[in-house]
């Protein structure tokens, strides 16, 4: 905002989460890589 002239833009809470969700899973890959392990996603049904 202030180094590029840009405008506040607030994305809302929804949008916060989404991102500390995949920071959680690209963590949680960099933990299980480490260890020797392979995170595979699977689909849950809502």
């Amino acid at each position: 905002m202030l180094t590029r002239g840009e405008a506040f833009v607030d994305q809302g809470q929804q949008h916060y989460e989404e991102q500390q969700r995949q920071r959680s899973i690209a963590a949680l890959k960099r933990r299980a890589a480490a260890l020797g392990f392979q995170v595979n996603p699977i689909e849950v049904a809502a």
